[in-house]
Parts: C-alpha cells; sequence; structure tokens
C-alpha cells in the first residue's frame, strides 16, 4: 500500500480561506493541468476544458455570477472552471493519429475506434450526450483536487454560481460548452473542517 497516496486522498479537505499572498506560477498550473488530463474518459476524448481565473479582471467578471463567499474567490490564487466539450468527439482524428504516430496504436485500431466514435456520438441523444460528458469531466475535476495537493496547494469545489450566464461573460459557445464546475486553488489559510463519512455497511451492498 501507497501510505503517502492515502494520505493525500484522505486528508483532503475543502478550504474555503486561503493566503490571498500565495501565488501558483504559470508553469507550476500548467503542469497540475497536464497531470490532471491523465484522468480517464469514454473512447479517450477528454471533454473536459479549463478556464483559469487568476487576474483581478477575470474574477472581477466572475464575481456577479459567483453565490459563494466572495472572500474565497478574492483569496484563491486561481479559480479553474472545468466545462465539457459536446463536440469533443471532433477531436478524435488529433487523438488517434498522434497515437499511432506515438506507437501507442496500429492504423486498423484507430481506423476501428475512430469509426465507432462517429457510430457512438453522431447519433447519441441529447440527454445521453449531457451526461456522458458531465461524467467524464468529473474524472478529470476530481484528479485536479488530488494532483494540486500533491504540488502542496489545497481546493475547493463549487457548483454554486451562474452557469446559465457563464458562456456569455467569458466567451464560450453555450451549445457546445457545458460549466461545471468551479475548483479554488491556493495556500491555505485555515486548516477546513473536519467532516464525516458514512459507514461502508451504509453504502455498500455484495452480492
Amino acid at each position: 500500500m501507497d501510505e503517502d497516496l492515502i494520505r493525500l486522498i484522505t486528508g483532503r479537505k475543502s478550504i474555503r480561506k486561503f493566503d490571498p499572498e500565495q501565488k501558483i506560477s504559470h508553469d507550476e498550473l500548467s503542469r497540475i493541468l497536464q497531470e490532471s488530463c491523465r484522468a480517464p474518459s469514454a473512447m479517450n476524448l477528454q471533454p473536459w476544458r479549463f478556464l483559469v481565473i487568476q487576474s483581478k479582471e477575470g474574477k472581477d467578471k466572475l464575481r456577479p455570477l459567483f453565490y459563494n463567499n466572495p472572500q474565497l474567490l478574492d483569496s484563491c490564487s486561481a479559480m479553474i472552471a472545468i466545462l465539457g466539450d459536446l463536440r469533443a468527439s471532433d477531436y478524435k482524428d488529433h487523438i488517434y493519429n498522434r497515437a499511432v504516430a506515438e506507437g501507442t496504436m496500429s492504423e486498423e485500431e484507430r481506423d476501428k475506434e475512430v469509426k465507432l466514435i462517429s457510430e457512438l456520438y453522431d447519433g447519441m441523444p441529447h440527454d445521453a450526450h449531457l451526461t456522458d460528458v458531465s461524467f467524464n469531466s468529473a474524472l478529470a475535476a476530481m484528479q485536479l483536487m488530488l494532483v494540486a495537493r500533491a504540488h502542496g496547494y489545497e481546493t475547493c469545489p463549487l457548483g454554486g454560481f451562474d452557469k446559465n450566464q457563464f458562456d456569455a461573460t467569458f466567451g464560450y459557445d453555450p451549445a457546445r460548452y457545458l460549466p461545471l464546475v468551479l475548483i479554488a486553488v491556493g495556500k491555505p489559510a485555515e486548516e477546513g473542517f473536519n467532516t464525516v463519512r458514512l459507514d461502508t455497511d451504509q453504502i455498500v451492498k455484495w452480492v
């Protein structure tokens, strides 16, 4: 058992007050996001998209849409919005051609996968598509919180913002991009709350 990994996971807490003097460099934040993108996704389509809100101008644009404690928005080093791309399948050729070029897949395997993606996504009902994109993007969101912690930062996931106005505010196409969650990242200025979890005998069924 990797005890360091277990401590990383079990010690995570949602932080609502950060040290505003502690900044994250562009290079380190880029690395955190790149490592977060190692999360799994259906057909490897990676439908998550990130908007990094760090500047005062960016935070001021978000502020009218933000339902939570404004101190959290002001103090965090970055607020990262995760959006789902409903046209992620448009990247299938790029992804699978690169896999062939890097030697991780044959051309025959690529052609088979690309054909399957077209069959699955071209006719997928809208509700099923929303669920698919939301689920896969949530995997990247959770990975982002753990990766940030491994880099020495803490996070707080937030669903309390005006998703209906988000796309227009930040210049995204609402027919394509689905605002899902905000994740505040920074050095904590508090320890965070201890919370309880349901016991496994309350949530697990063995068959």
